[in-house]
């Protein structure tokens, strides 16, 4: 067993070896950093992990990247103020961090995995509202159980040995009124743990509902916007599109890509939009990219939309224009598109080859 925090690597060969880390709350943010919004990881972080948590998760971050982070102001340590807490400040940190390496093409370096399971949420950064309550709620149940269980050994062994070596009426008058309070506690116990239990499968079935009420209607997804090391130059690109699209300037909330970084293809951008209002502008203005070269049939802004619902678009796009090049072209029942014999794109995976077509630009 690796002491937990350690990095270790398995049949080391070159230095270009994968290091291994230890770490439940750093091993999370690598998994869904790159499929949900900064919000929401952020409200998961700070609502699961505990604050020693997360100041030592960014401690093994920082120790673990000291060069590839040297001039990198988020490092500084993080203080209490009367705005935000540090550990609230340290987990937006520890995303801004990692967003910076995965841009350098350094957080490759390193997989971050986890031994206590009891340590990682059960649920998605955008499942947090149902998920999260029903972890409290068993959390609870569980140390309503253990509680009612030491109510019941005390009831059954410990008054009625102290009661048999007293023969006072006043000492069994006590010990009748502490066996009554003990019987309604024991009661009361039982009654919240049915409850409880009730709540949990009542809840259990909307988690699936959960993903479908994820709020997308200030959301739209840009493709086609080149990759770039420095997070401000595609930046100032989404805000130049915007406002070509919108016709005025939009305030952005937020904006990341989404997948991991390829410099062979850009990854699309989700943007966060203050209002729906400019959602619509901008969608409905969508056109007027055409009439400018630099973005003319290359950049694309579609509403933001489940990944289910993205993929099926996307096949029924794919599809239709290999058809239009007259390549042979099918779908089998478990939604799998092959183009020319080859394998090409599918419903559950996305793209599976992407070389049987000539143009790869897309947004599933």
């Amino acid at each position: 067993m690796h002491p937990r925090g350690r990095g270790f690597r398995q049949n080391p060969r070159s230095a270009d070896d994968v290091i291994t880390e230890l770490n439940e709350l750093l091993s999370y943010v690598q998994f869904y950093r790159d499929r949900s919004s900064v919000e929401a990881l952020h409200k998961i972080l700070i609502g699961f992990f505990h604050a020693t948590e997360i100041t030592e998760a960014k401690r093994l971050l920082i120790e673990r990247f000291t060069d590839e982070i040297a001039d990198c102001a988020l490092k500084t340590v993080r203080r209490q103020s009367s705005v935000r807490s540090a550990h609230d400040a340290e987990a937006e940190d520890i995303i801004r961090i990692m967003e910076l390496l995965d841009n350098q093409d350094d957080l490759k370096k390193v997989r971050f995995a986890a031994t206590n399971l009891d340590r990682l949420p059960k649920y998605g950064p955008e499942e947090l509202n149902v998920c999260s309550v029903m972890d409290k709620q068993v959390c609870l149940e569980n140390k309503v159980d253990a509680l009612s269980k030491q109510m019941n050994d005390i009831q059954g062994s410990d008054i009625s040995a102290i009661a048999a070596t007293r023969h006072d009426e006043q000492f069994a008058v006590m010990t009748t009124k502490i066996q009554e309070q003990l019987d309604l506690f024991t009661a009361a116990c039982a009654q919240i743990t049915d409850s409880l239990r009730s709540s949990n499968s009542g809840s259990s079935t909307a988690v699936n509902d959960t993903a479908a009420s994820v709020d997308r209607s200030r959301n739209v997804i840009i493709t086609g916007v080149e990759e770039s090391r420095e997070m401000n130059v595609w930046r100032d690109t989404v805000a130049r599109i915007l406002m070509i699209t919108a016709g005025r300037d939009v305030r952005i909330e937020d904006a990341f890509r989404l997948g991991r970084f390829n410099n062979q293809r850009s990854r699309p951008i989700l943007v966060k939009l203050a209002s729906v209002w400019d959602r619509r502008l901008i969608l409905s203005g969508s056109h007027k990219l055409n009439s400018e070269v630099q973005f003319s049939r290359r950049v694309y802004v579609n509403a933001d939309e489940p990944l289910e619902v993205r993929r099926k678009h996307t096949l029924d796009r794919l599809r239709n224009r290999a058809q239009s090049r007259g390549q042979t072209v099918s779908v089998s029942n478990d939604g799998v598109l092959s183009v020319d014999g080859n394998e090409y794109f599918c419903l559950k995976r996305g793209f599976v080859n992407r070389h049987s077509m000539v143009d790869t630009n897309h947004n599933g």
